[in-house]
């Protein structure tokens, strides 16, 4: 078992247990694309380069399994996911179904969500002003949390890290037509309009949000892609796929 607080390689260690924190540091590479889609990971280097025992890198791999970001492949070892088309389809439905319910039942919002709203507004707008790269997550997480409905943060969590590797593709194929600041200022609009209570202002700016702008670019399998899958891809993107491609 992997000591509480415990230093490995000199990288990480503290308070957190080991496991944790290479955890979350996989989370990342995976969600930035530093571990690419479908790369295959060679325990010993990743666990060198972590600064972990193969142990604990173990342990933190069956954490990012079960997060839906790495899988184990019998006799070929470890890799991270590949997603398809149909993975794309689900997450980002499930996503808006989700949000919807946010919208419905978290709004008006109560002084609590909507000051952890506006906290990840400003850690984008921070990470803006020193050109640091910052996903969504925290304010999607933040804004799924504004009823405090914890099945429905529940429910978010089953789609919450591959939803991440997702918003890091949409950010790289909508990076050219919006700035980091611009980005920023687009997430605090609608933190904004939270404030204010009203929710079809709210919706109306969810559907303007380009939250999907990486099926033009991102090369997903449309393999196992059903009807709607397909017919989804087409409204989003004007772009129609035979279901007998790869």
């Amino acid at each position: 078992m992997v000591g509480r607080g415990r230093r490995e390689g000199g990288r990480i260690g503290g308070p957190t247990s080991v496991t944790d924190l290479a955890a979350t540091e996989l989370r990342t590479r995976v969600r930035t694309g530093e571990l690419a889609l479908g790369q295959h990971l060679v325990e010993q280097a990743v666990a060198d380069d972590v600064g972990v025992s193969r142990a604990a890198l173990r342990e933190a791999l069956r954490v990012l399994e079960r997060d839906g970001l790495v899988e184990h492949v019998p006799r070929a070892g470890w890799r991270v996911v590949t997603l398809t088309l149909r993975d794309a389809h689900e997450i980002v439905l499930l996503r808006e179904h989700l949000e919807e319910l946010a919208v419905e039942t978290g709004i008006p919002a109560r002084p609590a969500p909507l000051a952890r709203l506006d906290a990840e507004v400003r850690r984008m707008e921070a990470a803006a002003d020193a050109r640091v790269a910052l996903d969504g997550l925290g304010f999607h997480r933040a804004f799924i949390g504004l009823p405090d409905n914890r099945r429905l943060a529940a429910a978010f969590e089953t789609i919450a890290h591959p939803l991440g590797v997702l918003m890091n593709l949409n950010r790289g194929a909508h990076e050219e037509a919006e700035t980091p600041r611009e980005r920023a200022a687009r997430h605090r609009r609608l933190c904004d309009l939270v404030a204010a209570g009203d929710r079809g202002e709210v919706r109306r700016e969810l559907r303007a949000h380009p939250t999907t702008a990486f099926l033009g670019r991102a090369d997903l399998s449309a393999e196992g892609a059903g009807p709607e899958a397909l017919a989804w891809l087409a409204e989003r993107t004007g772009f129609r796929h035979s279901a007998h491609c790869p």
